[in-house]
This record gives C-alpha cells, sequence and structure tokens, in this order.
C-alpha cells in the first residue's frame, strides 16, 4: 500500500514486515515529524505524545481504532465505519464486547490490548471478519502510546484489508514467473524501464545485442548507457511518456556510436498502475540487419506486386520473361508456365532487337526506363499500354521488373477530348454567361460575345487588359483578393466565387455579376484562368424593388400590436414580437421549430388552429375566441381572425391575428361574479338591506323581512317613514342624505340610530346607514342598511349598573388601589384601601401628583414607574418594594403598575390591528399589597427551618421531606448515605435510584406495597414499611421507614420521614422467634405421642372386647380401625413438621387393616416420588377415616374371604388417585347417584377427590 507523502510522520506504523498473528511489534523510534500539524503516534518512555492526528486518520484507507486503558473505543476513522460495517456511534464510547457485531471476536481483541497495556509494546494479529458481502481478512497492529509517567496511555489500532492483496499477490507472483520464462527465452531484446527510465530489467538477449554487461546497464538511463548526444530524438519519446504527454506505443529506429554498432528498432509501451499514472516503460528491442532488411522488402515488394491491379513482369538482361503476376497472366492469356521463358518481344508488338538493347541502355544509364507500346495477348489482340521497366540490385543479382497499365481507354479519351474540345470553343463563344479567358498575369486573352456585350466593349478592347480595371472601385480590392486567392491556391480546379460584384461599362453604367475564378492547368505547367460573369442587373433591380416591399411588410408584421402567426403544412414559419408575447416565449423560440419536439402549448395552440382551417377554405376567413394555454404564465382569452394567403392557394399557408380579449375576459367575469356577489350578500346579509324609493319599500332581503316580521307579500310598498316610532325622525334623516356631500360619486349618505316599530307593534332600537344610489337623483331611490341594536341598548344600561357595582368592588377591595391621568401623573381616584394603607386622606392625594405628596426620592422612582407602564403599553411588577406611610413606618409591599386605555384601543388590540406599542395609555392604575405580615412569617419560616436542618443534621436516624407521591425529594440529611450507601446528590437527582439498593429478593414485594402506601399519604395517613437494603460496605440491612403526610400552606402535601436502621433489633426478635417455635414442636410432638399411645390402647381394648362379643365384633373391630387411623395420623406428625405424606398414611391405615381383619393387603404405587405429595395437618384425620372406611368396606364386601385386596396410589397432574379393587358385587339396589360429590366410582372401584395436597 502506497501513502501520500503527507504521511512521513506516521509511516513508521507501516515500515515492519507482516508477522505472525499474535506476535510482537517493536516500537519504532521517535522521529521529529515534518509536518507541524501531524504529531508522533510513538515516542520514547518518559516523553509525553501529542494527540493523535485525527485529520490525518481520517485520510487514511486503513481503519484505524484508539482505546483507552479500560479498553473502550475513543475514537475511529471513517475507513474502519466502512470497513466493519458499524456506525461511529456505535462504537465509540463502548468497548468491542459491547458492539454487537464485534462481539465474537472481542475476547481477542482485548486480549492483545491488555497485552499491549502491560507490556508497553505493540502486537500483531490477524482475523477474518464476517462482512455482509463476504468474509474479510485483517491485519491488525496494535501500537501503544506512552503518556508522560512512562505509562501506556492509550493504545491505537491500525487495520488493514489483506482480503484483496492475498489473491493479488498470488496474481502477481505468477505474472511475476511468466514475464521472467518469457523474457528469457524470447529472441528479441526486453527491457523495463521505471518511472524515471532506468533500466530495471532486462533479458539476456539483449545485452548480448548491445555488447554490455547486464550490471552495466541496470540503474542507468538510456542516454546514460550510451553515447546518444547526437540523436536528441532518441530520448524524445521516452520523455513525453514519462511526463504524460505519450500513453500509447511508440516505435523509434537509431544507430549507437555513429554506426559501431548495428542499427535497432525499439517499441516502446508506457506502463500505467491502477490509477492510470505513469509506472514505467515495456521495451522491445531487435537489430537492423540491411540485407535481411533487403530480402524481407523485396519478398514484401513481389508479395505486393502479385496482388497489383496494374501487369508486373520480370525479365532478364537477353529480353527472356521470369515471373509474371496474376494480373499479366490474366490480360494476355497465358498461364504461368507458359509465359516463363517466353521472350518479351513475342508480346510487344512494337519490340524488336535493336528497340530492345536501346531500352536496356537507357536502364542502365538512368535506372528506369518509361515509354508507351502495344501489346498482343495470345489470341492476336492488340492494345495499348504505358510500360515503366525498373532496375533493382541485390548484392551481386540483378532484378528488371516492368510495370505495364493498358492505356487504350486513354487513348480513346484524347481523341474524343479533341472532339469535345472544339464543342467547348463553340459553347464558350455562344454562351449566354460571359466568359473571360486570362494568362498567368491575368491579362485577358479571350472574350466571348456575352462577356462584351455586358461590357460595352470589343473583344480587340478587351485584349491584354487587367480586368480589375473594369469592376467598380468599391469592388475593385475585393475582387484582387479573390484573384490572389486563385493565385495562391495554383493547381487544376481552384477557383473563388464572389457573388454580387458591379462592372462599369465605358458609358458609365453599373452592371450586376456574380464572378467566378476557375484555374485550369497545373502549377508547374502553362496555366490559364477563366472568369465567369453571370449577369444578374435586370434580377437585382426587381430583387430590390421586392426587399423594399418585403421589409414594408415585415415591419409592418413585427410592429403590429396584435399578435400575427404565419403557419404552413402545420408549422410556424414566422411570428411577431406580440405574438411571442403572448405564448410567453423567448424571441424566436416558435419559428423553425421541428414539430417533434414543439412545446406542448405550441402543439396545442396548432391542433387548435387547424380546427379552423376546413372553415377557412369554404368561407375564406374565420374568427373565434380561443382560451390559450402559454408557455410561461397563466392562460389567456385571445380573439383571433384567421384567413388564408391566397385563397386561391391554400398551401401558401395561413396569416392568424391574435387580440388579448383576457382582461376584457375577466372583467366581464368579475362582474358576473360581483353582481353574484352582491345578490348573495343582499340575500345573505345578516342585517337588512332595504330598497327604498319615494318612501316606500320596494326591494327588502331576508334579514329586514325577519327583523321588522313583515310576510314577504306585504312588506313590499309599506310606507317606511311609518315603521319610525317618530315619523319625524326619518324626515330628519332625509334632509341629512340630501343634503350630504357625494363620497366616492356614490351620493349622500347619512346615520341614524332611532327606534322603530315590527309588525306586532314591539318597539325596537335600530342603527342604520342611508344612502342615495346617485348623486344628485334621489328620484331613483336610497338604499337603506339597518341592525337591531336594542340588545346594545339594554347592554349599555346593564354595563352602566355593572361599573357602579365595581366601583363598590374596588371601593371595598383590601389592596391599594389607586388611578392617575397619564398625561399628567395626577391622581384621580382612590380607594379607602388606599387611605388606610398610606396613611392619607383622599382629599390629601386626588388632584396632585408623586412630586407633591412624597419626597423627591420616592416621588421619582414611582413617576418612572408610571412612564415605563406607559411607554411599553404593559404592566410593570415590583414585587418586594418598599412604601413609605404619612407616619413615617416603612412597610413591605407588592406593587404593579398597569396602564389603561380607551376602549376604542382595547377594541383594537382585541382585533389585533395595531400592537399596544402603537397605542397610547389614558390613565396609570397602581395596585399595592401589604406584604409586611407576610415577610415577617417568612422570616419565622426560614429561622424555624434552620433549627429543623440543625436538628435533622445532628441525629442517627435518615430524615427527609418529599412529595406525597416520593417522585421529588426535597431534603435528606446526610444519614442516607451512611445507612444506605448512596450518594445524596443521586437521590435529589432521582428518588427512584434509592430502589438500586433495595435488596433484589425484595424489589418486587417494595413494588407492590408502593401504590398502597402512596394511596394512604395522599389521604393524609401515616405510613410505616420495613425494607431490606444490600449496603455496598456493610450488606443486607433492614430499615423502618416511617411516613408522616402534611399540608402545606399552599394546599399540596409534604411527606416528612424518618427512617431507622433495625438489622440489630429484628436478629434479636427472630431469635426469639425461633427458640419459641422450637419450644412449641417439642411440646407438639410430645402431645402427638401421647394421644397415639393412648388410641392405640383404646383400639386394642375395643379388639379384644370384639373378639368376647361376636355380636358386636363388626362395629366394635369398625370403630377399632378407625381409631388406628386417627392414630396412624398422630404417628406420622410425630416425627415430622407441617404436612403429612399421604402415601405413608395410606401404608399404615391398610397396613392396620390387614393385620386387623387377616386380609392379604397388596400395595402398589407407580413412583418413589409420590412420597412429596402431603396433606394439611387440619385435612389429615378426615381423609384418614375416609380411607380406612373404603378399606374397611372393601374387606367386608368382597366375594370370597381368601381373595386379596388391590390397592393403587397414582399420580395426576393436579393431586393422587387412590384406587382400591375388592372384585366384589353391589347389592341390589345400589345408586351411583346417591353417592356423594367428591367420590368418583368406577366399575373396578372408588376413588376419592377434593383434599388440598401440598406437592
Amino acid at each position: 500500500m502506497t501513502f501520500d507523502a503527507r504521511l512521513d510522520s506516521a509511516a513508521v506504523l507501516f515500515d515492519h514486515s507482516v508477522g505472525d498473528a499474535g506476535g510482537t511489534v517493536p516500537a519504532p523510534p521517535a522521529q521529529p515529524s515534518p509536518d507541524p500539524g501531524v504529531g508522533n503516534l510513538v515516542t520514547p518512555r518518559g516523553t509525553r505524545s501529542s494527540a493523535p492526528p485525527s485529520a490525518l486518520f481520517d485520510e487514511l484507507s486503513d481503519a484505524v481504532l484508539r482505546f483507552d486503558r479500560t479498553l473502550v473505543v475513543i475514537y475511529v476513522n471513517s475507513a474502519a465505519v466502512q470497513s466493519f460495517g458499524v456506525g461511529r456511534a456505535e462504537l465509540v464510547g463502548r468497548r468491542l464486547i459491547e458492539v454487537e457485531p464485534m462481539q465474537e471476536f472481542a475476547p481477542l481483541w482485548e486480549g492483545k490490548l491488555a497485552a499491549a497495556f502491560d507490556t508497553l509494546e505493540g502486537r500483531t494479529f490477524k482475523f477474518i471478519y464476517p462482512y455482509p458481502t463476504g468474509a474479510k481478512n485483517f491485519e491488525v497492529r496494535l501500537y501503544v502510546e506512552p503518556d508522560g509517567y512512562g505509562e501506556a496511555g492509550h493504545v491505537t489500532a491500525f487495520a488493514r484489508d489483506i482480503t484483496v492483496p492475498r489473491s493479488a499477490m498470488r496474481a502477481n507472483r505468477a505474472a511475476d514467473s511468466l514475464v521472467s520464462t518469457l523474457m528469457s527465452s524470447a529472441r528479441i531484446g526486453m527491457a523495463v524501464l521505471d518511472r524515471n527510465l532506468r533500466y530495471v530489467r532486462c533479458n539476456a538477449y539483449m545485452t548480448q545485442m548491445l555488447g554490455v554487461e547486464q550490471r552495466d546497464l541496470l540503474g542507468r538511463r538510456l542516454d546514460e548507457a550510451f553515447d546518444l548526444s547526437g540523436q536528441p530524438d532518441v530520448m524524445r519519446s521516452l520523455i513525453r511518456m514519462r511526463d504524460n504527454e505519450l500513453r500509447t506505443s511508440h516505435q523509434v529506429e537509431y544507430q549507437f556510436s555513429g554506426g559501431d554498432l548495428s542499427w535497432v528498432r525499439e517499441r516502446r509501451t508506457p506502463l500505467l498502475n491502477a490509477r492510470g499514472e505513469f509506472n514505467g516503460v515495456f521495451l522491445t528491442v531487435e537489430r537492423l540487419d540491411r540485407e535481411r532488411f533487403a530480402e524481407t522488402s523485396l519478398a514484401a515488394l513481389r508479395q505486393a506486386l502479385e496482388r497489383a491491379g496494374e501487369m508486373v513482369l520480370e525479365i532478364r538482361r537477353d529480353g527472356s520473361i521470369v515471373d509474371a503476376n496474376e494480373t499479366a497472366l490474366s490480360w494476355l492469356g497465358y498461364s504461368r508456365d507458359q509465359i516463363t521463358g517466353m521472350r518479351l518481344d513475342a508480346i510487344d508488338a512494337n519490340l524488336g532487337s535493336a528497340r530492345f538493347a536501346e531500352v536496356l541502355e537507357r536502364l542502365h544509364a538512368r535506372g528506369s526506363y518509361h515509354g508507351e507500346t502495344r501489346y498482343r495477348t495470345r489470341t492476336g489482340t492488340e492494345f495499348d499500354v504505358d510500360v515503366v521497366l525498373q532496375r533493382v540490385e541485390h548484392g551481386e543479382r540483378e532484378f528488371i521488373f516492368l510495370l505495364v497499365r493498358d492505356i487504350s481507354d486513354r487513348k480513346r479519351f484524347e481523341s474524343v477530348l479533341a472532339e469535345n474540345n472544339n464543342r467547348l470553343s463553340s459553347i464558350f463563344n455562344e454562351s449566354p454567361v460571359g466568359f473571360l479567358l486570362l494568362d498567368a498575369e491575368f491579362r485577358i486573352t479571350r472574350a466571348n460575345r456575352s462577356a462584351c456585350a455586358l461590357l460595352g466593349r470589343s473583344e480587340a478592347e478587351l485584349f491584354g487588359q487587367d480586368p480589375s480595371r473594369l469592376f467598380h472601385a468599391e469592388d475593385a480590392e475585393a475582387s484582387l483578393r479573390a484573384r490572389t486567392a486563385v493565385a495562391r491556391d495554383g493547381g487544376q480546379g481552384a477557383s473563388v466565387t464572389e457573388p454580387a460584384r458591379r462592372l462599369t461599362d465605358p458609358a458609365g453604367q453599373t452592371r450586376w455579376v456574380n464572378l467566378v475564378w476557375r484555374s485550369m492547368g497545373d502549377a508547374q505547367g502553362p496555366r490559364e484562368i477563366l472568369l465567369v460573369l453571370e449577369n444578374f442587373t435586370d434580377r437585382k433591380h426587381y430583387e430590390e424593388r421586392l426587399q423594399r416591399l418585403l421589409a414594408e411588410s415585415r415591419l409592418i408584421f413585427d410592429t403590429a400590436l396584435v399578435g400575427l402567426l404565419f403557419v404552413r403544412d402545420g408549422n410556424i414559419l414566422r411570428a411577431n414580437a406580440a405574438m411571442e408575447d403572448l405564448l410567453g416565449c423567448e424571441p424566436g423560440m416558435l419559428v423553425g421549430q421541428i414539430q417533434l419536439f414543439a412545446h406542448p402549448t405550441d402543439r396545442l395552440l396548432l391542433a387548435a388552429l387547424d380546427e379552423r382551417i376546413p372553415e377557412i377554405r369554404d368561407r375564406g376567413a374565420c374568427q373565434f375566441e380561443l382560451y390559450m394555454c402559454r408557455r410561461s404564465g397563466d392562460p389567456i382569452w385571445v380573439a383571433v381572425q384567421g384567413r388564408a394567403v391566397n385563397p386561391e392557394r391554400p398551401d401558401l399557408g395561413y396569416i392568424f391575428a391574435f387580440v388579448d380579449i383576457d382582461q376584457r375576459k375577466r372583467s366581464e367575469r368579475e362582474l358576473r361574479n360581483a353582481l353574484n356577489e352582491l345578490q348573495l350578500i343582499f340575500d345573505n346579509a345578516l342585517v337588512a338591506i332595504i330598497y327604498v324609493a319615494d318612501d316606500l319599500i320596494v326591494k327588502a332581503n331576508a334579514a329586514g323581512e325577519r327583523l321588522f316580521g313583515f310576510p314577504p307579500a306585504d312588506l313590499g310598498e309599506v310606507q317606511f317613514g311609518s315603521l319610525f316610532v317618530d315619523p319625524a325622525a326619518w324626515t330628519r334623516v332625509l334632509s341629512q342624505v340630501s343634503v350630504a356631500t357625494p363620497v366616492d360619486g356614490h351620493g349622500g349618505r347619512a346615520s341614524f340610530e332611532l327606534p322603530m316599530r315590527r309588525a306586532d307593534g314591539s318597539v325596537f332600537w335600530c342603527a342604520g346607514n342611508a344612502g342615495l344610489i346617485e348623486s344628485g337623483a334621489p328620484e331613483r331611490g336610497m338604499i337603506v342598511a339597518l341592525t337591531d341594536v336594542d340588545a346594545r341598548h339594554r347592554s349599555e344600561e346593564e354595563l352602566r349598573r355593572v361599573r357602579n357595582h365595581l366601583d363598590l368592588v374596588i371601593e371595598s377591595l383590601p389592596v391599594l388601589v389607586s388611578v392617575r391621568d397619564a398625561a399628567t401623573g395626577r391622581f384621580v381616584s382612590m380607594n379607602r384601601a388606599g387611605e388606610a394603607l398610606t396613611g392619607l386622606s383622599r382629599q390629601q392625594v386626588l388632584g396632585r401628583s408623586w412630586h407633591e405628596i412624597y419626597g423627591r426620592q420616592f416621588a421619582d422612582l414611582y413617576a418612572e414607574l408610571d412612564r415605563r407602564a406607559v411607554a411599553e403599553g404593559c404592566r410593570i411588577d415590583r414585587p418586594r418594594d418598599v412604601m413609605l406611610r404619612a407616619d413615617g413606618r416603612a412597610l413591605t409591599v407588592n406593587q404593579r403598575v398597569v396602564p389603561i386605555f380607551d376602549d376604542r384601543v382595547d377594541a383594537q388590540l382585541e382585533a389585533g390591528r395595531e400592537g399596544r406599542e402603537h397605542a397610547t395609555a389614558k390613565y396609570v392604575m397602581s395596585i399595592i399589597d401589604d406584604l409586611t405580615g407576610e415577610v415577617q412569617t417568612e422570616t419565622a419560616l426560614r429561622e424555624t427551618e434552620t433549627r429543623f436542618r440543625q436538628f435533622a443534621e445532628n441525629i442517627d436516624q435518615v430524615v427527609f421531606i418529599a412529595d406525597a407521591d416520593l417522585t421529588r425529594v426535597h431534603y435528606i440529611n446526610d444519614r442516607y448515605t451512611r445507612l444506605v450507601g448512596g450518594a445524596v446528590a443521586d437521590l435529589l437527582a432521582d428518588p427512584r435510584s434509592a430502589m438500586a439498593y433495595v435488596h433484589p429478593d425484595d424489589r418486587r414485594s417494595i413494588d407492590q406495597q408502593l401504590p398502597r402506601l402512596l394511596a394512604d399519604l395522599r389521604r393524609l395517613r401515616r405510613g410505616e414499611i420495613s425494607v431490606r437494603i444490600a449496603h455496598p460496605e456493610r450488606g443486607a440491612r433492614w430499615l423502618n421507614v416511617r411516613l408522616n403526610p402534611a399540608r402545606v400552606h399552599d394546599g399540596s402535601i409534604r411527606v416528612f420521614g424518618i427512617a431507622d436502621d433495625v438489622t440489630e433489633r429484628r436478629a434479636a426478635e427472630q431469635q426469639r422467634l425461633d427458640e419459641a417455635v422450637k419450644q412449641r414442636d417439642v411440646l407438639v410432638r410430645e402431645v402427638h405421642h401421647r394421644i397415639k399411645n393412648n388410641l392405640q390402647g383404646v383400639a386394642g381394648l375395643l379388639q379384644q372386647m370384639a373378639s368376647a362379643k361376636p355380636e358386636v365384633s363388626s362395629a366394635l373391630n369398625e370403630i377399632a380401625g378407625q381409631i388406628q387411623a386417627i392414630a396412624q395420623v398422630h404417628g406420622l406428625q410425630i416425627g415430622i413438621g407441617g404436612t403429612l405424606p399421604v402415601l405413608g398414611m395410606a401404608q399404615g391405615i391398610f397396613s392396620n387393616l390387614g393385620a386387623m381383619f387377616g386380609v392379604e393387603v397388596r400395595f402398589e404405587s407407580d413412583s418413589p416420588e409420590l412420597w412429596r405429595w402431603g396433606l394439611p395437618e387440619n385435612e389429615a384425620v378426615p381423609i384418614a377415616l375416609v380411607i380406612n372406611e373404603l378399606g374397611t368396606n372393601a374387606i367386608k364386601y368382597r366375594a370370597s374371604r381368601e381373595l386379596p385386596i388391590q390397592v393403587r396410589i397414582d399420580s395426576t397432574a393436579d393431586g393422587l388417585v387412590i384406587t382400591i379393587d375388592n372384585a366384589g358385587r353391589l347389592p341390589p339396589g345400589f345408586d351411583f347417584a346417591r353417592v356423594v360429590s367428591g367420590v368418583v366410582v368406577s366399575n373396578s372401584g372408588m376413588s376419592l377427590e377434593g383434599p388440598d395436597l401440598v406437592g
């Protein structure tokens, strides 16, 4: 891998060879950094390393990771993010074991990192990373960065992707082997130059050919190894390749040391690296042997002549033919065997021995011979040929080649040319176009009749003249330049055209001609100039008149105020500026467009015009309106008029005129919309609108009908003045309208607010505006707009009453309320509380300013507050301000100064039409609260809080204050750290942090108890909870927390808590409890033992009595069995605390029954695990009695007394099943429905369900 020169300071990290995985990398010696912005990564022990060059690392293509002593990644470059496919945010700040994609390799990495930190030595290892696109091989090098104390501060890891380099190295070695084999076996010289053009490799053949030793050649340039001072061109192509001016192969031939060595041909091919940069040159060198070159060239010549299109013959000096090419054999009709040895005069009809000797003599003298003759074919046919003999010597050998060209056609052409020359002379003289033939000096040598007539001179007068004298003075110089161009171009057929030149005849008249100067003949032989004169004087005059008319037409077309469009064959051929402006396009963009690429709007326009063309053909013209889309801007309405350019020839095109009527259309549409809107306003207006003429209602909207309560049919023709309570008032309004000054040309207007009467006779207040429809024409009527303001009148009356109540409220407020004029600063009002607070009566305050009441110090302060409130338009607060009473006592007050605006300003502020900064306050109001008592209370409270903190900081318990939901702790003493082990700051920041110290086994229990505890605290009930904590140093400890809720002054609940360490106390209580339980167990076992003995004694007495009295033996045995079952239960409880094993109890019961009745009892159980099932003590006796009863019945009612009974206990998913099989028969009439629930009866026996078993 090659690095930029800027990485010199970090190059030491890559200078070591690749080691085995897990090897160590010795730290390189410290070197001064050539770049002051890049610090050394590895420094000797005892010196401080600079910060890593992150800008440098970001440019590296290798992945770079930096670790601190805790093996946490603190830096990664961009290449690392791309190499591992892991985001920078996922790596930085974490250990590799915490990054999911790197977890598999984290042990390897962290082991190497730990070793590097411990030994202060680098490490090298390799690993394969499963990248999503395929596995990657990485070589990792670790470098230690010592700190200022000689310890390892950081370790930087460089991970290089070696996946591709391995395969590339294998391919490179194979290619190198192939190149070595090729160079050693090649029979030409091969060499490789480096980027400085020095030999770095060459084969043995090259050194042998050049006569130098390989050691004298390698490491030197070509011009350093050989003397090439006389051949500077040899190195030029190499230098161009080095400078990237030549990037293709180049071939050069040169001779060493002035001819001492052979000539060589050297082919040079530039070598480029993967980035396309010059990396050297590959050379192939071969010796140029002149004889071998000649033979090769001769062979090549023979091969070329064999395929030539002309006849080629090789002859000897005696005239015999040696060989002929295929063309000669084909033309002459001989085969190669036939023509070989034939004499040349056999096919050359004009060649005799004297003539052949003359040809050979000239051939030896000049080396070649050229002439014409006639050749004879095998069939005797003769044809004219052009013969070229060429003599070639090679060593001692001589070769004579004949190149024969068939000139039969040329001969025929020459004959035809002579005939055509005569015809051309006739055409020259009779042509209607003027021709002047000039010699090489541009003198007239010949002129035809048309030229003489055009110039007004005879051919004799023109002969020898310079034609430039015939030109108009303004065109003479241009013609001289054209003549000079013809003379410079020289060769046959060179011509220069001069359009529109003027000639002057002897009478002074101007002739317009088109000139063509054409050179005839070649540059070596005699040359003539043909000057062609095309007279277009009449056409010129006609074109000038036509151009004037066309210019006038174009001017009219281009400057027309309407848009004009010339269309032919569906294409726009011309459009004026007005049309381009209508379409919204750039000038010239409409004309000449290819239809395929026309703008979509143009295609729409052309399509609309094409639809009108049939109408133009039928009627001669068309008119229509079009909603036209534009290239830029909104569509517009245009009026279009179209007609054909020539009605008799519609193929000449059509002219369309476009007039912009968009404004008219918009006005019409706006007028219609306005009329519709006015009608909608009239019909749907919330105010009543009435049209009155001659004091009669002509028309009224729905609001007017609702306002007066008239049906639509009755309201019409009602006298409007009759609707007023006082008709004279309406008469006064009419007089105001008639004399009012017209406004905006809409006639006089007047406003009123008068009581009016509805159809039902009820009276209401109505506000109205009346205005004439046309000023000066009251007979046309007026429009009257009416609004019911009856509710407003009632509201104003109510407002006056409310204001009176408000004045009473302000007068009764316990705070000072005073109002001052904003302009003068004098007091307008002050309530009773103000008199009590200031100690001044109203007579002493009203009408005065601050400076007239208080001293300068307080007066300036209060006046400044008023000024700020007025200037800023907002309230000014002065909390905890000092106010001086008239008696000199200072009060602590909360003062607020508020600007008061009039009703209009308030309405504008509510409507948002202007801000307060643009409004002017009319009054200033002060509201002052006396806080003197509150301040004294706060002072006492702070003293109490200080005493509380002193108490809390000096007791052994944890004291804290929190919210009712325990989500915020307001205070806690430092005993929290000693008893719990946590930091006070952590608890104040997050109260949930205390749960981290709760014992893991108790956290779930605490979470379950908290909701109920918090509910009690919200109800102001005291709470208490015991918590086992895991102290970081003291281990498990028990805390007893007592919580006392209380409601504070702001209505919120505060919880005051105290926590005690009760670990030792709980341990003592637990010890006393364990001793009591142990004593109880001893007593219980003794009681069970005595009960069992007593019951067994009773059972034995009953069995003896049963033997003595057979008539009651059955009942006595049954009772004895039940007592034995109860004794069995007490026997099991002697050595077992808690539950009784079901299996042991059943085995004991059935063992006693078998012994009592002398019956074989076969007891089966499916698994020893049945012993884990137990019964609670309170259920053991009833279950034992039931099992005993079932066993007794099974024994008593079996089919034969010799038969045993089968007892089997099976386990199920939720309990045990006891099955007793006695192989007996049920008595007649037995009904299973009468069996009590809990006993399951089957054909083979019964089973018991229901008791609670303990597994």
